[in-house]
């Protein structure tokens, strides 16, 4: 999941020319595109506001819960009350990434 649709072009840009899946493998959700889980789509790149509303129903109807892994970029953002929904996600690992730090961890 990615907070904004540019991030999700990034992500998606980066896993075509970098990765070893075909390019229908790679899926998108929000921003105009719908995709979800198949036979053949082993990942589903998502805007963090699509994924709240939609994604756990999409993995629970694909019956991949159990070996989701769910990658959250820019973490920080998902937080607040609206877009902490995601994380009702059936998933077997999760992964926060954030270059935010805390408030706790900035020395001033």
């Amino acid at each position: 999941m990615v907070p904004t649709i540019v991030l999700m072009g990034q992500w998606h840009d980066a896993l075509s020319r970098h990765g070893n899946l075909p390019s229908d493998a790679i899926g998108r959700m929000g921003g105009g595109f719908r995709d979800d889980f198949s036979k053949d789509r082993r990942v589903l790149i998502c805007v963090l506001t699509s994924a709240s509303k939609l994604l756990a129903e999409k993995t629970a109807k694909a019956g991949i819960g159990n070996n989701l892994f769910l990658i959250v970029d820019e973490c920080h953002h998902a937080g607040a009350n609206k877009m902490s929904e995601v994380f009702s996600v059936q998933r077997a690992y999760s992964l926060g990434l954030s270059g935010t730090p805390d408030d706790d961890t900035i020395i001033g």
